[in-house]
């Protein structure tokens, strides 16, 4: 077997996981509907929690990283459209023990993307929602968001 990135000729995976919020004006669109709500949440998922574990097969763990994404987490009426909105506390004492790092998402991707160079295959236990959903959406709303036409682009 070829030795692989951390050289111990063992295959490293990496396990994704993301916690997700939606756009701001989601309740004012859904007008109370609880299941429409739901619907704009997963067509329109933010992610403002993102972290990886990455290990050998028998668990041993090489490496964990937790970011917490700055235009989503660190602006109130996108993070409190969130499903556990309410732990806002927790992250902050997690900020606080330093278990966890808030960045732009840029920066996050751009540290995502060297780790996942060195992993032989990724897992997550909604990969379907992280890979085609989460992560796009996101990023098309930063790429709007640092672009000129960022408010005409929210109206559509």
């Amino acid at each position: 077997m070829a030795k692989n990135f951390y050289g111990h000729g063992r295959l490293a995976y990496m396990v994704l996981d993301t916690e997700t919020a939606t756009l701001p004006f989601a309740d004012e669109i859904a007008k109370g509907d609880v299941n429409k709500k739901k619907k704009i949440a997963i067509a329109r998922p933010l992610i403002y929690d993102i972290g990886y574990t990455i290990c050998f097969r028998d668990g041993t763990i090489i490496e964990k990283k937790s970011f917490l994404v700055s235009e989503i987490f660190s602006v109130p009426s996108i993070f409190n459209t969130a499903y556990y909105a309410g732990k806002r506390p927790l992250y902050i004492e997690m900020l606080r023990r330093e278990e966890i790092t808030v960045l732009p998402w840029n920066d996050i991707m751009k540290i995502f993307l060297q780790d996942l160079a060195k992993v032989d295959a990724v897992g997550a236990f909604n990969a379907m929602f992280d890979f085609k959903k989460a992560i796009p959406f996101t990023e098309l709303y930063i790429k709007q968001l640092y672009g000129n036409g960022f408010y005409e682009w929210m109206e559509i």
